[in-house]
């Protein structure tokens, strides 16, 4: 029994030596750019030991250098789901993948997850490219500020301050935009309205003057009936006098 055990104990070991021999080699492959040895050997280095998290670092980043991102990001999500020591390493390595796929609210969503931690100033920092690409500037400018906040000595100090600068102009002159349209959207609207006023105040007085005038020749036509008549009567007695004369 205790033979059996040592045995055990014994195969264990010599997998992980194993485990770890593949990783090495795999290692010293990527580093000499013999990237189809590495593969071959961190798959091998997976399958000696699937809960090597580090592992699927390594591979994940072998997988995004060939440009086969969709493996890259299974591979990457099979190592988040272990939770291991290399979970932050994997998730910001995930986020980057899917900004690279233009998949910017997944992304970002990643990045929310390192808000603490040795990663957070560089999660700030690619959130804050994808709100820029997806024209959220407010949101973009908060996070370059974040990131400095916590990387004050970046050599990217400089570029990130000019980015914000810029981005800071833009809103102003966006702002400013936005206020002298909402100012002529109000001027021509009380034009407008005014228009609308005196057009109904001229119209109604037309409508009074003519009002005034079809009254006026109504009453006009009723004197002329009368003065049509009296012509008739005396046209009729100067007949009769032409007659007994």
């Amino acid at each position: 029994m205790r033979r059996k055990f040592v045995l055990i104990i014994f195969i264990y070991i010599s997998a992980l030596m194993w485990s770890q021999d593949s990783y090495d080699t795999a290692v010293q492959a990527y580093w000499e750019n013999d990237l189809s040895l590495a593969e071959t050997k961190l798959r091998d280095a997976l399958l000696e030991d699937p809960q090597n998290d580090e592992t699927h670092v390594l591979l994940g980043i072998l997988l995004q250098k060939k440009g086969q991102l969709s493996q890259a990001e299974e591979i990457m999500r099979q190592g988040i789901a272990i939770s291991g020591p290399n979970q932050q390493q994997l998730k910001f390595n995930l986020a980057n993948i899917l900004m690279t796929l233009n998949r910017y609210d997944e992304a970002m969503d990643y990045y929310g997850d390192l808000k603490q931690g040795s990663w957070a100033s560089k999660a700030y920092l690619n959130r804050a490219h994808c709100r820029l690409t997806l024209e959220n500037y407010p949101g973009a400018v908060d996070d370059y500020q974040q990131y400095l906040r916590l990387d004050p000595q970046s050599y990217q100090k400089e570029q990130v301050e000019e980015i914000i600068a810029l981005l800071r102009q833009f809103m102003d002159n966006e702002e400013e935009m936005a206020r002298q349209a909402a100012q002529r959207a109000r001027m021509e609207e009380e034009a407008r309205l005014s228009a609308e006023r005196e057009a109904a105040e001229e119209a109604a007085r037309q409508q009074a003057l003519l009002d005034n005038i079809l009254n006026s020749l109504d009453k006009v036509g009723n004197d002329s009936e009368i003065i049509s008549a009296g012509d008739e009567s005396l046209i009729f007695d100067e007949e009769e006098s032409d007659i007994s004369d």
